[in-house]
């Protein structure tokens, strides 16, 4: 590649330099460009990746433990981070892993909603059973008038039919 007719200014380690411009935005186009043409993902954004997940500071670590109570969030992180390095590359993980943590929300919300009966069944206390007045069928002993004969019994089911 030729020498271009532009210089870029550099600090290196304190001290001035001039960098051909063709030459460093060849170098930050090739490190910096979001997918190489064969289709890998280009190193920096790994290291991006990586990065992200390492330095999670713990206000915003406990704001996620609070904002999304019934999630395991440390094995959702290494979920949505796997996802990351093996998909399409996303600009802002911020957003991406806080959404990737609602959905994992919605989603045990629905799992425990689907398990969970609609109503919870309670035995009602038999003093509470008997003040209301219900006698239960085995301690009732019906007058022998009511009690239907073989006859009688024969004759209904035939009128069913």
């Amino acid at each position: 590649m030729p020498n271009s007719r532009f210089k870029l200014q550099v600090n290196v380690g304190g001290e001035i330099k001039w960098a051909d411009a063709d030459k460093v935005f060849a170098h930050l186009m090739e490190r910096y460009t979001k997918t190489i043409p064969n289709g890998e993902k280009p190193q920096p954004y790994k290291e991006k990746v990586e990065n992200f997940f390492a330095t999670i500071d713990a206000e915003w670590l406990q704001a996620l433990r609070k904002a999304y109570p019934n999630v395991d969030i440390d094995t959702e992180l290494n979920k949505a981070k796997m996802w990351l390095l093996s998909n399409s590359p996303k600009r802002n993980l911020k957003k991406f892993t806080n959404n990737w943590l609602a959905k994992a929300m919605g989603q045990r919300q629905n799992k425990q909603t689907e398990a969970a009966p609609l109503y919870k069944k309670h035995k009602a206390p038999i003093s509470f059973i008997k003040e209301m007045g219900y006698i239960a069928p085995d301690d009732v002993t019906p007058p022998e008038d009511d009690i239907a004969s073989p006859e009688e019994i024969k004759e209904m089911l035939k009128r069913k039919q």
